[in-house]
């Protein structure tokens, strides 16, 4: 029989070819190419283990929805590339991809998925030429058999369109109400399959909640000695903290230390390309979590990547650390949904007072009577119209600090017999002079005494978001304080003051009320504790924080707070607690 050669049968061959009949997590490591991947031109599960429990639930007909929270350098845009090359040479329905903005998918579009597509033995084929060249748009891509649309995580990209898969990557920026958008195009469709990849986000967030209602799976890690497996514990890295001699991180001597323990079989592993990669294999394991039928969740954290150094990580979580003591929060936050992709829960906006501490009542010191190992002693004062609010505290260095008086005061004449009661001389004393400042310039200048010939400190609160800046060596710092600034008084004479940021200030306070070391007498007023209580951070705008009062008819002054405040700025500028922070270019 003669054999009949036409582009019609050919094409009809081509549609029927039955399917492939290895398993998609290893078939498809034969028919994908990534020329961008830095793991080589040909994409392999091996480069990421825990890519191959993806694959599986894509060719799982039981599972229509897939939310993966994973860390930086998982492969997340490789994996929707792959996943592209299998619908299009595979499994062709029409497919929606969702990314950042419009310009970031258009040239996701252009300068990679093309790439790949044209790369691909499955694929390269139905890339639209000649005539239909037009058919591959910057944002969508029109085949013979189906269509590919990508567009921004926005109403507009989510809406009218009917698609058979839909697709996003980093879920965490998207507005809220966008998942349930996108996930809505697919109409009910019994083979329909959705795939969000994405690092994790703030708990209440929509990603939060659609992520944890699906089948939670983390990933155990297989200890190479032993063969147990064990979900991610950022607690078996073992590390020191080693500082040199200018009191800065040694990070070569903290490297050498780092150490992953197997909490099984106790062995020990050093930071190396090989222990790295034999900790990446690794097998999910459900949780027990309710959830909904047909969506799979996945949790890979940094130790899925074999290429992402332990030491990075242990880096960032040290200066997050260090960054915490200051109140600052953003980068603890960054490693937390980044690296360890668990959603991250705020903390309170009103910050609380540890009472865990070591036991001790004001009485112990009524007559000044020493802390054992205090090196210094500060008096706050808060200035307001015909009284003051004052706080004496005692500090050692390094941040340990002692509350030995605090309440409200009459007079100026008060403040000094006050001062002398407790022994604190004049430059130990630091008053604010921002409400009255040449009244509170002229008590201060009449505090010198022939005995103390130093008038007290003033002080004054601004804004001052990111501090003071200062350069020593080439390099610049930040301070929450000012150098001395100076003014003339209209009586004749001059005066200093120090300016400090309120919000660095209140961060670095509400940071040690959180700690025990942070000493509270169990005699404190309840006015002093409903005062420690009267202000919250809000975030006024995207990324701008202030710290303001409660708006609560209820809600308790906030003086004693202030003069805590200014206990943080004295505490700066005697160095007992670390005064400056180096500033990255």
């Amino acid at each position: 029989m003669k054999e009949i050669d036409s582009p019609w049968l050919r094409g009809f061959q081509e549609g029927v070819k039955p399917p492939p009949e290895k398993p998609l997590r290893e078939l498809i490591n034969d028919l994908v190419y990534l020329p961008n991947s830095p793991e080589g031109a040909k994409y392999s599960t091996e480069a990421v283990p825990a890519h191959a429990y993806i694959w599986d639930w894509i060719e799982d007909r039981n599972v229509y929805e897939i939310d993966v929270i994973a860390c930086v350098g998982f492969g997340k845009s490789a994996l929707l590339e792959a996943w592209s090359t299998y619908i299009i040479g595979i499994n062709p329905g029409d497919t929606l991809i969702l990314g950042q903005t419009r310009d970031m998918i258009q040239d996701w579009m252009s300068s990679r998925l093309r790439k790949v597509l044209e790369a691909s033995p499955i694929t390269s084929g139905y890339i639209p030429k000649g005539n239909e060249r037009n058919n591959w748009k910057k944002d969508q891509a029109m085949f013979r058999h189906m269509n590919l649309f990508t567009g921004a995580a926005n109403m507009t990209d989510t809406q009218e369109k009917s698609m058979v898969n839909t697709g996003g990557d980093e879920a965490w920026r998207w507005d809220f109400g966008i998942i349930g958008y996108l996930r809505a195009r697919h109409h009910g469709r019994w083979n329909r399959k959705s795939i969000i990849l994405s690092q994790a986000s703030v708990e209440g967030t929509e990603w939060h909640q659609d992520a944890t209602s699906g089948k939670w799976h983390d990933l155990e890690h297989i200890c190479p000695d032993c063969g147990e497996g064990h979900v991610f514990d950022f607690g078996n890295f073992d590390f020191k903290v080693i500082r040199d001699g200018n009191e800065e991180f040694d990070w070569p001597a903290i490297f050498e230390t780092i150490r992953f323990v197997c909490p099984s079989c106790k062995s020990e592993f050093e930071d190396t390309e090989y222990n790295r990669r034999q900790w990446a294999k690794c097998r999910p394991v459900w949780n027990g979590n309710k959830h909904i039928p047909g969506r799979m969740t996945l949790r890979a954290t940094f130790m899925t990547v074999w290429r992402y150094q332990w030491r990075d990580v242990i880096k960032k979580w040290i200066i997050a650390n260090e960054e915490k003591k200051q109140g600052q929060l953003e980068k603890l936050e960054q490693i937390v949904c980044q690296d360890f992709c668990q959603f991250w829960k705020p903390p309170s906006d009103t910050p609380e007072l540890n009472t865990n501490g070591d036991p001790y009542s004001k009485k112990e010191h009524h007559d000044g009577e020493a802390w054992e190992g205090e090196d210094f002693r500060f008096m706050t004062v808060d200035v307001q119209k015909g009284h003051f609010w004052a706080v004496i505290r005692a500090w050692k260095m390094g941040g340990a600090s002692r509350l030995l008086w605090e309440g409200r005061v009459d007079a100026y004449e008060n403040l000094r017999h006050l001062q002398e009661r407790y022994g604190i001389e004049n430059r130990f004393v630091f008053i604010d002079c921002g409400y009255k400042p040449e009244e509170v310039a002229k008590e201060a200048r009449l505090s010198q005494t022939t005995e103390d010939t130093r008038p007290w400190n003033l002080l004054r609160g601004e804004e001052a978001r990111e501090g003071y800046m200062k350069k020593i060596n080439e390099k610049r710092y930040r301070r929450v304080h000012s150098d001395f600034m100076r003014s003339d008084h209209s009586e004749g004479f001059v005066y200093r003051y120090v300016k400090f940021s309120n919000l660095l200030c209140k961060d670095r306070l509400a940071a040690m009320m959180g700690e025990e070391n942070f000493g509270i007498p169990v005699d404190a007023s309840k006015q002093y504790h409903a005062q420690m209580q009267s202000e919250q951070k809000n975030e006024i705008s995207p990324g701008v924080w202030r710290w303001v009062s409660k708006k609560k008819a209820s809600a308790a002054n906030n003086h004693l707070w202030d003069c805590e405040v200014m206990q943080v700025v004295a505490a700066c500028l005697y160095k007992v607690l670390v005064a400056q922070e180096a500033v990255e270019k």
